[in-house]
């Protein structure tokens, strides 16, 4: 197995539906895994964690400006579709 980032969590995070299989991006704000959901699609899966962010407005303002940008992120070929939007305890998360 690769090792993880040093700003990737060791354990990944649970989200419903999806197993996570791996690491593939990490940033400033949180971790990109790719997933399988429960019908066998592979999904990537973005968790923003609320201890990466120097404040809780900081961290609000993230997850607000996705949700404004949910919406729109499926009525262009040239955007990413965000599929849903979650909360986990410490963390929001969100499915491409």
């Amino acid at each position: 197995m690769e090792a993880l980032p040093k700003n990737v969590s060791a354990a990944p995070p649970s989200i419903p539906d999806h197993e996570l299989l791996r690491s593939i991006a990490s940033g400033a704000y949180g971790e990109v895994w790719l997933a399988r959901n429960a019908v066998g699609m592979l999904r990537a899966v973005k968790v923003v964690r609320r201890d990466r962010h120097a404040s809780a407005e900081s961290f609000e303002r993230e997850f607000k400006g996705l949700q404004k940008f949910e919406p729109v992120s499926r009525s262009h070929d040239g955007l990413v579709d965000i599929l849903t939007l979650g909360l986990l305890p410490m963390a929001r998360g969100f499915i491409m």
